[in-house]
């Protein structure tokens, strides 16, 4: 009899609710829509283990640090990571370069088509693929350089030279590489390359010839050169040639270039300037990237300033000078911010550690450059704008519910411990002034982060000299977005960063791709990061500002490293659990 009663109770509520639907649809509201779901963590890939990676006995400088210095580069739907592997082989370097793709999904997070397919395959020399750096064109092509002192011709090499090849979104070799540099018995590597159109490239390389300069391309003196990539043919079979070469920054001791295409025919070119290690300053130069070999080299360079000045002392070290104190800039990043707008990143230091394996201290400065014609003039500045201040390094995109254009300062510890993360900073044109708020604008990027611990320790100049690089990319357009069951729905774009980070017990640095919220639907307070297709920890009500919860000590309710999480014990178990499920699904031994 109750069910009798149960069913007929059901059948005339459900005819009340036909009957309202359909007799007062002129006054009716609209059913409810899913709410999306907020995207409030940077979602973590583990691309590749650090387990057992290489040599883990013998000389240390043959052993290698895991994975380091990764590239990542975004073309046709995918996302691409050409690293230096550490290889354990009969016959083979110690190092190689290897090549991941991801192809982005609207339905999931991305999906693995290409794992670490060997690029190079060099059989003798220490240095054999180092500084991998790559841009794309929007054809699918993506030009890689890097440096290497193995064999040519046959013939054993005791100085890298500088190589450039191409490739497309499946790590499939469509130019083979070949060597860029001018032969002039330097060490040439540590290359940088920017896109600007038209099938045509900027890059630059350092060129460490050593002795008295007699002027290049001659032996002797050290060179940050520039130089023009272009790509000739089409479909299957481009090839690429070199356009012009022009030395830029000089004298300089470490001048690894930072190069940022600004348009068709300029380029901003920027490396650290000095006889001495650490450099004394970071000198930039518009370039004109026009044309080829018919315009002489010091014709290119269109102005030259140099925008952090150190030294022993005479200034403030934001255009003319340090201050009287004993400052050195060092590890310069450009970026592209708009039509006239370029970001600087440098590290300073006190120097203090040189020529010992004991750490001086550092601190970032960021600078925004304005570029009117072909001047370069100083702007506004940030100092300390960074979760870890040695090794940073910056990109741009969308950031926020507007997709206002951010810098992501992107950083890691040197001592390997804690977490990367990347803080997005923002720029007042009205003001002069860069600004971010540490509570709201610092996303923890991975679980694990390692700037330059291991890469101290292994490879060349052991226990002396060494430093990973921090690599990131802005404006990956998510096809998930605004789709049904899309991945991360909420988010229009995303930034995109190569971590290498050591997991406990493990030997050597593990490689992990990180996606970070970037232009997106409501803008949360950054958590902590999670597998990539697992369900971030969502606030239970996005209107309202304050749901988040306290912040931690430092204000940041995000957990910066070297803090506690507001959470306590359950948010680090959590993380650890966190990592357990990535590293136990996406774990590999090659």
């Amino acid at each position: 009899m109750r069910t009798r009663h149960a069913l007929g109770f059901a059948a005339l509520v459900s005819t009340i609710g036909l009957t309202s639907s359909f007799g007062f649809a002129d006054t009716a509201v609209d059913a409810p829509t899913e709410k999306l779901k907020q995207s409030n963590a940077a979602q973590v890939t583990m691309v590749a283990s650090g387990a057992k990676r290489g040599r883990i006995d013998g000389d240390m400088r043959l052993r290698y640090p895991g994975f380091e210095q990764t590239t990542i580069v975004a073309s046709k739907g995918h996302l691409v990571l050409i690293t230096m592997e550490s290889v354990q082989e009969p016959n083979r370097g110690p190092v190689q370069c290897s090549c991941s793709s991801y192809e982005l999904r609207a339905d999931g997070p991305p999906r693995e088509v290409v794992s670490l397919k060997r690029l190079t395959d060099y059989t003798n020399g220490e240095r054999t693929c180092n500084h991998p750096k790559a841009a794309a064109d929007e054809k699918g092509n993506i030009v890689w350089v890097y440096g290497s002192d193995g064999p040519v011709n046959g013939q054993n090499q005791n100085r890298p030279n500088t190589y450039a090849g191409i490739l497309n979104e499946k790590c499939e070799h469509l130019a083979s590489p070949q060597m860029v540099s001018i032969p002039r018995d330097a060490n040439d590597g540590a290359p940088d390359i920017s896109y600007l159109g038209n099938g045509r490239f900027v890059a630059g390389y350092y060129s460490d010839g050593g002795g008295e300069a007699v002027g290049f391309p001659e032996p002797g003196g050290d060179y940050s050169v520039a130089m023009g990539l272009s790509i000739t043919g089409a479909g299957l079979l481009p090839e690429l040639q070199r356009a012009w070469i022009a030395p830029v920054v000089t004298p300089t001791n470490i001048g690894r270039p930072t190069v940022a295409a600004l348009s068709a025919d300029r380029a901003i070119f920027c490396a650290p300037k000095g006889p001495n290690r650490p450099s004394d300053s970071v000198e930039c130069a518009l370039i004109n990237t026009a044309g080829g070999a018919e315009i002489a080299p010091e014709a290119r360079i269109l102005t030259k300033n140099e925008f952090f000045k150190g030294g022993n002392g005479g200034g403030n070290g934001g255009g003319n000078g340090n201050g009287g104190g004993r400052k050195y800039f060092n590890q310069p990043t450009v970026a592209k911010v708009g039509d006239n707008q370029i970001a600087l990143m440098a590290v300073e230091s006190n120097g203090m550690g040189k020529g010992t394996n004991m750490k001086g201290s550092n601190v970032a400065h960021m600078m925004m450059i304005e570029r009117i014609g072909d001047t370069l003039s100083p702007r506004g500045t940030i100092v300390g704008a960074a979760a870890h201040q040695t090794h940073a390094s910056i990109c741009v995109g969308g950031y926020g519910e507007q997709g206002a254009t951010a810098v992501g300062v992107f950083s890691a510890a040197p001592t390997g411990i804690g977490r990367a993360s990347m803080a997005m900073v923002q720029y007042d044109n009205a003001a002069k002034a860069f600004h971010y708020d540490p509570s709201q604008d610092l996303w923890p990027a991975a679980w694990y982060g390692d700037s330059g611990h291991l890469s101290n320790w292994y490879g060349r100049n052991p226990m002396r000299q060494g430093r990973d690089y921090m690599r990131c990319i802005g404006g990956v357009e998510n096809p998930g977005y605004h789709q049904p069951n899309g991945y991360m729905a909420d988010v229009k774009t995303f930034f995109a960063a190569a971590v290498h980070g050591r997991i406990p017990g493990d030997e050597k640095n593990s490689l992990f791709l990180s996606l970070v919220p970037g232009h997106m639907d409501k803008k949360p307070l950054p958590q902590n990061p999670v597998p990539a297709g697992e369900t971030p920890n969502l606030d239970p009500d996005t209107s309202k500002a304050d749901s988040n919860g306290p912040a931690a000590d430092s204000g940041c309710g995000c957990a910066t490293p070297g803090t506690s999480s507001t959470t306590g014990t359950a948010a680090l178990a959590g993380l650890a659990l966190a990592a357990g499920i990535v590293i136990s699904r996406r774990r590999r031994s090659a």
